[in-house]
């Protein structure tokens, strides 16, 4: 009867153990995911991203992604990065100031970087 006993008390503590490691950190997939997409770049993000983004060879290289905000006027990348930096941009909203930006649409592959070129 006694030998009985310990044998639940274990099985007992090893379930409790193995409940309290599973549920104690949590659980990698779409729900942590989406968790972790749900947070707001913000412009400094926006900035850091464009800034390693907007490397070229010649001109043609560059592509124009338009104005998110008067610190994101004439968004310009390497054609490589535009799917990945619309991305971030749209999942921060863009400011409605961001019409104050003069339009410059034609880049300009200078010094290894994308620019804008204004006539």
């Amino acid at each position: 009867m006694l030998r009985r006993s310990w044998f639940g008390v274990l099985l007992l503590l090893v379930l409790l153990h193995a409940c309290t490691v599973h549920t104690a950190a949590p659980l990698p997939g779409p729900a942590n995911a989406a968790s972790a997409l749900t947070t707001t770049p913000s412009v400094a993000d926006l900035l850091r991203a464009i800034g390693t983004a907007n490397y070229c060879t010649t001109s043609s290289d560059c592509t124009y992604l338009g104005d998110h905000s008067p610190e994101l006027c004439n968004i310009y990348v390497n054609k490589a990065e535009a799917h990945r930096i619309s991305t971030l941009l749209n999942e921060s909203p863009p400011d409605p100031s961001s019409h104050e930006c003069i339009p410059c649409p034609t880049p300009a592959c200078l010094n290894g970087h994308c620019h804008y070129v204004c006539h």
